[in-house]
């Protein structure tokens, strides 16, 4: 539930929780999710909240072509940079990565070394990715402490199809229909 809410609050919302510590985050005696101290929250724009959704499936998919497309598609470089390297680094990321049960892989550790690879190529990364590596390091932690053989790649590959749906109805206002026509058919390629 706590994971599934995350991935709402970042796709569909375009507005997250940002400090998801152990002492932020409380079960009620009704098993509940409790969210407290709002002090730190990201808002996601449409855009970005479609590319944050393509990089998640990339991620759990394992797919480093789909991950490097989509980073660089929110990233800002010099022409003069090369690409095709950090596409190598970030695929050799992923082959690095494979050896690993789905429910060992941090997602959020993933994104950090993601960021790191990208700097050191001289790609600024956006700053809404720094927020989601934030925010999924912190979710697996306590994921791990709460449910050690849970798979978070399986619930995002799960609960994608819903978040789009959720997502589309959402953004079904009648001033901007078109836009979100052209934006699905964006998505959906």
């Amino acid at each position: 539930d706590l994971v599934e809410a995350y991935l709402k609050q970042i796709i569909v919302d375009g507005f997250a929780h940002a400090d998801p510590h152990p002492g932020n985050v409380h079960l009620t005696p009704g098993n509940r999710i409790i969210l407290m101290d709002l002090g730190m929250v990201a808002k996601f724009s449409t855009g970005m909240q479609d590319k944050l959704l393509k990089l998640l499936l990339a991620i759990s998919n394992m797919d480093g072509d789909a991950m490097t497309d989509t980073l660089l598609s929110m990233s800002d470089y010099d022409e003069e940079i090369s690409t095709g390297h950090f596409r190598k680094y970030i695929n050799r990321m992923v082959m690095d990565n494979q050896g690993y049960m789905a429910k060992e892989m941090q997602m959020g550790r993933f994104l950090i070394q993601v960021n790191r690879v990208a700097a050191d190529q001289g790609i600024r990364i956006g700053v809404e990715l720094n927020i989601l590596g934030k925010i999924l390091v912190n979710l697996d932690q306590i994921v791990a402490t709460l449910t050690p053989e849970f798979d978070l790649q399986g619930s995002i590959k799960k609960h994608v199809e819903k978040l789009m749906q959720q997502k589309l109805l959402n953004e079904l206002k009648p001033g901007s229909l078109l836009n979100v026509l052209v934006d699905a058919k964006n998505l959906a390629k």
